[in-house]
């Protein structure tokens, strides 16, 4: 198994390419960034999985934020164009709205100005695509020729949030988070100059985003190795789902990678989810040159301080991008500091594989 992370600025978009029980190469998307993501990181790997014959069996689209949902509405158009063939066999997304008509969906697909997560209920609905919708932390696991799916958000009364806000066709979607939001949860935005012990890990503030809520998180299991994909999700959605299959401060869920929420945000990474998994290495999908100013350095220190942490075990925080901003992170702190709390810190400069499973 392989695991891709690309760069989508602010946004989240990976890959999941394994050796199936059939004996074939498969392919899982999670999420897809901005429409321009398409282009710049992943327009390469859908190349070579057309030229190698193969298909993307599942694309996982966490939730309508447009550093989510973006990319691949940008290649279903490039389908729709004939640049491309369709080769997405299946796609997991919740619709945001229940539509009472049902010239509805004709009605958006000739609409030019239509919201983004319109368009892909449109592109979906006029296609073969095999669509999963409705899923939330109590939906049955997926089995994906070895690869086991297990559901851990949203719940359904966050699921019923959602599309009580966006009951109307009329209303636009969010494209992302409100100025408000992100102030709330990044705490005076940049913490970078704050040492790390100056942190109170003690008082915290979730995100109250409902379209963050919404997010389709999940454990993804393959030959007992276990990644656990956050997209934007709420920490207690989190903990209430692992509690529930049996996972806790003494039992965590032995994870190879996390792919921490909403970008390092603080109000989506709580202390006690890092104390109920046990992880060495954790992927922040943010530049540090975002409106939101993220990742925060308050979200790494949970991850370097919890109690709960074995401090023989070394951490590694990979970052998605590699500029003076993120490098900036621990420099107040001084070069002791990687030593002291034994971890490190890793930087990509392009669209990054890791082979997690031989």
């Amino acid at each position: 198994m392989e695991v891709t992370f690309y760069r989508a600025e602010c946004g989240d978009a990976a890959r999941i390419y394994f050796k199936g029980t059939d004996h074939k190469n498969h392919n899982i998307f999670i999420d897809s960034g901005f429409k321009r993501t398409f282009r710049s990181a992943l327009e390469n790997d859908i190349k070579e999985i057309q030229n190698n014959g193969e298909s993307i069996d599942s694309w996982i689209i966490s939730h309508i934020h447009e550093d989510h949902i973006g990319g691949v509405l940008a290649y279903l158009k490039s389908v729709s164009n004939g640049e491309y063939n369709n080769l997405i066999e299946a796609v997991f997304y919740n619709l945001p709205r229940r539509y009472l008509e049902s010239n509805d969906i004709s009605e958006l697909s000739s609409v030019a100005s239509i919201n983004h997560g319109d368009q892909l209920e449109s592109y979906l609905t006029n296609s073969n695509i095999k669509w999963y919708d409705n899923i939330v932390n109590t939906s049955n696991d997926i089995e994906l020729f070895g690869l086991k799916i297990i559901f851990l958000s949203p719940t359904q009364k966050q699921l019923d949030s959602l599309r009580e806000k966006y009951i109307s066709i009329l209303t636009p979607y969010e494209r992302q988070e409100s100025e408000m939001i992100s102030s709330t949860v990044s705490r005076e935005q940049i913490d970078y100059h704050i040492l790390v012990d100056g942190f109170d890990l003690k008082t915290w503030k979730e995100d109250n985003s409902t379209e963050n809520a919404s997010s389709i998180s999940f454990i993804s299991e393959y030959e007992g190795i276990n990644i656990l994909w956050l997209a934007d999700s709420v920490p207690s959605a989190i903990t209430e789902s692992l509690r529930k299959k049996g996972y806790s401060r003494v039992n965590p869920l032995i994870c190879e990678w996390v792919k921490l929420s909403h970008h390092g945000s603080v109000g989506n990474n709580s202390v006690e989810l890092f104390e109920m998994v046990c992880c060495k290495k954790f992927l922040i999908s943010a530049n540090g040159e975002n409106k939101h100013l993220l990742p925060n350095k308050e979200c790494l220190v949970r991850i370097l301080r919890h109690e709960n942490r074995n401090m023989r075990d070394h951490i590694e925080l990979h970052f998605t991008y590699d500029n003076p901003t993120l490098r900036n992170i621990f420099c107040v702190d001084g070069k002791d500091i990687y030593d002291k709390l034994n971890f490190s810190t890793h930087f990509m400069t392009d669209n990054t594989s890791f082979l997690v499973k031989e």
